[in-house]
């Protein structure tokens, strides 16, 4: 006998005689194990799976620190009423305020601009030469003056032969689609004054003010484009990775939600942002780590129950796999403490992995038994055959696993342990737990016959023998098939880049994320950038405005006016606040109603041409053009914009329709009008001559200060809002890291941690790769001791890894960012099947035999494995975890084929002292042998 067939003789030994105790011993182990496996943090951003020493993340950290990781939850309300949305944001806001567990997590509440603040100190955030065009628009505040001169300003500015400024940047955009909001408001108002006027001067006062108001303040809420949208954001005070705080607020969050749509049903209230993402995840990745999880056991279940004839055996099969399962998250729980989105999938893992060397156990245990030996004998006798080619199995994948932390990569270093020790768990449950099982409750009609039909698994022998014989055709059919693939591989794979997609897109926050995408023509997913002092961030902000894949910025330099130019426009405001009174008694007659309906056509001629100057900087699909096609039907002749307002034309068509009485309803409103504009103006210049930048620091509304500063007031936040299409490809995300690593190296956030991990894994993923190999086939020549049996044994590993590339495209599937970093752990999984022919055929010198013993469980351990990836694949609700459990069912596939049509044939080629492959009979079964 071979010295490695009494080792392990002497380990089945050891089993037999202690087999009553190993149970109580395993189960303090369980309890142990459960209350350590407590102790695990479940993280699903990506930081958490790269290096802390990363730039990026340690800005990344520092923004945690200071900020919360810049994170907010975006609330948004969509509808066609503009006051509805309006009073459910309030509702929605004042439910928030109103709750205290949630208000004791809350920095921030930015539900709309603070008008006290724009009333007080608005003039100044303009600049001096912008504040004399101000002056002259408001020299004359009645209703006819005040829009020939509004249309004059925008000639001088934009549209006229001489005008001062292109639209190019983001920036501009922004403040056109602003004033055009403002156009849209104020005239929408005045339109509905006209068709039913006011009855009493009570009434006209408070209509005066509302379209003042509406002018020179535009719009509080933050409504989008076209007004179908209004979304405003709240701030956490805690960070993306305290989990139960997360679920804790958007629990709460989606009830108030819930409450808020029933009493607006008229409106769709929902809710997005990194925050709101990281909860609905969570509810998410429970139900991966779960359902599949179950759906794998019981399909591995209804498997063994037609593949064994001993059902009790399947039952024990299944407890000593949970209790391995159990054994490993207790180590972890003591150890690493931490499992993230790649790790949290391990249960699914060790299912269809851990359950392989059972799975081999009970069919050469079985086998045995058919045979005539008794249940001690044929535990002996399994552990003497086949045993050492299961412990090989399991640390070959072990070692391929544990090899994953060599590759300097968090991520594939954390997966690698944390599989490692799951594969070596679930390895020791089956060694000595399975088998004491057996050995205690399985004796009695062990063989007993049932209805259930049993699948003969005799046919392997057949193949087996059948591809030795016919060793050169399986080979030229494999390298046909091979050759197929490789050009599949090179030339249908397609890489998946936007990270979104990789999230189940049913979540809610998906949705929303999108749909914010669409209506505001900005990515959710902000970079941002820590200021050391306003100075500072005024200096980077007036770079990133200028940046045109910037689609918007928000810093508090926006709201302090700089130092170097405060003199001067005090000065501009002190103008303004001297003019005197700015209107007059004017009556409108028929003439100049007239004059008005020729100056609404004049301002629809600028509004047009303000969007068709927009083109040439912007693009086609920028927002002043889809806000001007809202609000003007026919341009250049032909109804190309969309069946919006047609703010101006309606009004047109109302004044020309009774000039008589337009004219008395304009007198009586321009007098209103134009007092409150008077008011209004003079109450915004009144700005002490003496003030400076900490004035209106100290003015600053409360939220301001807790949305820009940190809990010290010295540093301060600035958040970069990418363009919308910026995840659709790698280049868009490289060109706009690129852009803001330029403008400064310290600006972070999703698109910056993104790359960085893309970076990690392209450098380690064929580096893990190598080491997993080089590993393995180290491993094969120190226990195989044959260079010939190594080799054969890897042969098909290497065939299969390029059958499932190949075949992955083919079903439709993209390789992703996930789900590649996935390909270099099918090497140690893979080799697997080859090691057990390869060692069994070693020691049988019969490939009859071979497949006969261990064939069986080769095919049962791939089905099994197979199983618990295509759970994930076809029920993992979480395209990130889906597309690596696919990855992983078409890995295995494909080495197991490989492994059935291109072993054998590779093994005729060795010669033993049986060349036709047939080893010495089977011994006699003793007396002794058939005792039960």
């Amino acid at each position: 006998m071979k010295a490695e067939e009494r080792i392990m003789g002497f380990l089945g030994n050891i089993v037999v005689k202690y087999h009553k105790i190993i149970p109580f011993i395993a189960g303090a182990l369980i309890v142990l194990s459960i209350l350590a496996a407590m102790n695990l943090e479940l993280k699903t951003e990506l930081k958490d799976m790269m290096p802390e020493n990363n730039p990026k993340i340690k800005m990344y950290t520092e923004l945690d620190e200071l900020f919360s990781g810049g994170s907010m939850i975006m609330i948004t309300f969509e509808g066609t009423d503009k006051a509805a949305m309006a009073t459910a944001a309030e509702r929605f806001a004042s439910e928030v305020r109103n709750s205290e567990s949630l208000m004791k997590n809350i920095r921030s509440i930015n539900l709309k601009m603070d008008r006290s603040f724009i009333r007080e100190w608005g003039l100044l955030l303009q600049k001096a030469e912008d504040l004399e065009k101000t002056e002259d628009s408001f020299r004359e505040l009645n209703l006819l003056p005040f829009i020939t001169s509004l249309n004059d300003s925008f000639e001088e500015t934009y549209t006229g032969e001489e005008a001062e400024e292109e639209i190019d940047t983001r920036k501009q955009e922004n403040e056109a689609v602003g004033m055009l909001n403002q156009l849209q408001t104020f005239f929408t108002l005045l339109r509905e004054y006209i068709s039913e006027p006011a009855g009493n001067d009570d009434t006209l006062e408070r209509e005066g003010n509302i379209l003042a108001e509406s002018f020179l303040y535009g719009d509080e809420y933050g409504f989008n484009y076209d007004n179908t949208m209004l979304m405003f954001t709240i701030s956490p005070d805690f960070n993306a990775i305290e989990i139960e705080k997360i679920k804790e607020m958007m629990s709460e969050i989606k009830a108030i939600r819930k409450t808020v749509q029933m009493d607006f049903p008229g409106l769709a209230v929902g809710y997005t942002g990194d925050i709101a993402v990281q909860g609905d995840e969570q509810d998410a990745l429970s139900m991966d780590m779960t359902v599949p999880a179950y759906v794998a056991l019981l399909l591995i279940l209804v498997l063994f129950i037609f593949s064994f004839k001993q059902i009790r055996a399947i039952l024990f099969v299944v407890i000593s796999l949970v209790i391995g399962i159990i054994f490993s998250f207790g180590v972890l729980g003591v150890t690493i403490g931490v499992v993230n989105i790649l790790t949290s999938m391990m249960s699914v893992l060790l299912i269809g992995l851990g359950v392989d060397y059972g799975i081999q156990i009970i069919a050469n245990f079985n086998t045995y038994r058919a045979d005539g030996l008794d249940s001690k004998d044929a535990i002996t006798s399994t552990f003497r055959k086949a045993g050492l080619g299961i412990i090989l199995a399991a640390l070959t994948t072990a070692i391929g696993f544990f090899v994953l932390a060599a590759t300097g990569t968090k991520a594939f270093a954390q997966f690698g342990i944390v599989m490692g020790i799951g594969i070596i768990m679930c390895l020791i449950a089956m060694i000595f737990i399975l088998p004491s099982l057996l050995l205690w409750f399985g004796k009695k009609k062990e063989f007993e016959k049932t209805k259930i039909p049993k699948i003969d698994f005799d046919f392997l022998g057949s193949i087996g023998k059948s591809i030795f014989k016919h060793r050169w055709t399986a080979l030229a059919v494999s390298l046909i098939l091979t050759a197929g693939f490789v050009l599949s591989a090179v030339f249908l794979n397609e890489y998946e880049y936007d990270i979104l997609k990789l999230e189940p897109q049913d979540m809610q926050s998906i949705v929303q994320y999108r749909k914010i995408i669409d209506k505001y023509d900005i990515n959710p997913f902000a970079s941002m950038y820590i200021a050391e002092s306003i100075e500072e961030a005024r200096e980077l902000t007036e770079k990133l405005e200028d940046e045109k894949l910037v689609a918007e910025v928000s810093s508090i330099s926006q709201l302090i006016p700089p130092a170097d130019e405060l003199e001067e426009r005090l000065a501009a405001v002190r103008e303004i606040r001297n003019m005197g009174k700015r209107y007059t008694d004017f009556t409108f007659t028929s003439d100049t109603v007239d004059a008005f309906i020729e100056q609404l056509d004049r301002l629809e001629d600028n509004v047009i041409e303000i969007g068709q100057l927009s083109v040439a900087g912007l693009g086609e699909e920028n927002k002043i053009v889809k806000k001007r096609d809202r609000m003007i039907r026919e341009i250049l002749g032909a109804e190309v914009g969309e069946p919006g307002d047609e703010v101006f034309q309606k009004l047109i068509a109302l004044l020309r329709e009774d000039k008589t009485k337009a004219a008395e309803r304009l007198t009586a409103i321009d007098g209103f009008f134009a007092e409150a504009m008077d008011s209004l103006v003079s109450e915004m210049a009144d700005i002490p001559a003496d003030t400076t930048q900490q004035d209106i620091l100290n003015a600053l509304p409360e939220e301001y200060k807790k949305g820009f500063f940190d809990k010290s007031g010295t540093k301060n936040l600035i958040t970069i809002y990418p363009g919308q299409k910026l995840f659709e490809n790698l280049k868009n995300m490289e060109r706009f890291n690129d852009r803001m690593a330029r403008i400064s190296p310290k600006i972070t956030g999703t698109v910056q941690i993104s790359i960085e991990w893309m970076k990690e894994f392209n450098e380690a993923t064929p580096k893990a790769m190598l080491f997993i190999f080089l590993a393995v086939l180290l491993f094969l020549v120190l226990t195989f001791r044959n260079l010939k049996y190594t080799i054969f044994a890897s042969i098909p590993l290497v065939v299969g890894m390029i059958w499932m590339l190949g075949m992955y495209p083919l079903f439709g599937f993209k390789l992703n960012m996930v789900n590649v970093l996935v390909i270099p752990l099918i090497i140690g999984m893979g080799i697997d099947f080859g090691i057990h022919i390869a060692h069994r055929y070693m020691m049988e010198e019969d490939i009859e035999t071979t497949y006969r013993y261990t064939g069986k469980g080769v095919l049962l351990s791939a089905l099994t494995t197979m199983i618990g990836f295509g759970s994930l694949g076809l029920i993992g609700n979480f395209p990130s975890i889906s597309t690596m459990g696919s990855i992983l069912f078409f890995g295995i596939t494909a080495c197991l084929l490989t492994t059935l049509i291109i072993l054998p044939a590779l093994l005729s080629f060795i010669k033993t002292k049986h060349p036709s492959g047939r080893g010495p009979a089977r011994p006699a079964v003793t007396a002794k042998n058939t005792k039960t």
